[in-house]
């Protein structure tokens, strides 16, 4: 296994770990090495066998919302890693269970869920199930007033339109999603479309220039 798989395998389990008590998380720990003993060649597809392991022995020991927020950070971080496959196996099933859950933040999980397949999509230009998933997290968000989601949604979708080229709407788009932060509110996501924004107009200035 190269150093960088190695290392993404010790943040892996340290994902997991985070839902454990000490205990747990040694013995799945146990669980986790041996099967990599086993094979001797873990590759990053094969991480999936893991997550499937961990789940699979965390699912009767978490609460519902517990576990689908641990599906999340999984899916985040393979999808973070290069392995959409295996981030959107794991997103559609957070909606499926999700759904079971019927709570405001199960609601939420859904749609972040929702985004990211929309990112995945996105990856492979695939606008039309891009926007289609991205509707979807717009509307939940919505429904619960989730400010913080809508910002990261519209911001979403000004990102897709820089990437096709249309900087002006691109630039509209961005100052939008502003909208629903506060400035004294949740400075990562308000300075994450800013610094989108800043970009943006530096492309609008060189066009004119």
């Amino acid at each position: 296994m190269s150093a960088q798989l190695e290392n993404h395998y010790v943040e892996l389990k340290a994902i997991i770990g985070s839902y454990c008590s000490t205990s747990e998380h040694s013995y799945l720990n146990l669980i986790l090495d041996n099967e990599f003993n086993r094979t001797k060649t873990l590759t990053f597809s094969e991480f999936k066998k893991l997550i499937d392991v961990s789940i699979k022995y965390l699912r009767q020991k978490l609460t519902g919302n517990q576990l689908l927020n641990l599906l999340r950070e999984t899916a985040d971080f393979m999808f973070i890693h290069g392995e959409k496959g295996v981030s959107f196996e794991i997103y559609n099933k957070l909606i499926k269970h999700g759904k079971k859950q019927k709570t405001k933040i199960s609601s939420n999980i859904i749609a972040d869920s929702y985004l990211g397949l929309a990112n995945i999509w996105a990856r492979e230009a695939n606008w039309k199930n891009t926007n289609t998933n991205l509707k979807k997290a717009k509307a939940i968000f919505s429904k619960s007033n989730n400010r913080e989601g809508l910002a990261l949604t519209e911001n979403f979708l000004g990102t897709i339109l820089a990437e096709k080229g249309e900087v002006e709407k691109a630039r509209k788009q961005f100052e939008y999603a502003l909208t629903f932060i506060t400035k004294t509110k949740n400075n990562i996501v308000r300075n994450k479309i800013r610094n989108n924004l800043g970009i943006i107009c530096t492309m609008l200035e060189k066009y004119s220039e």
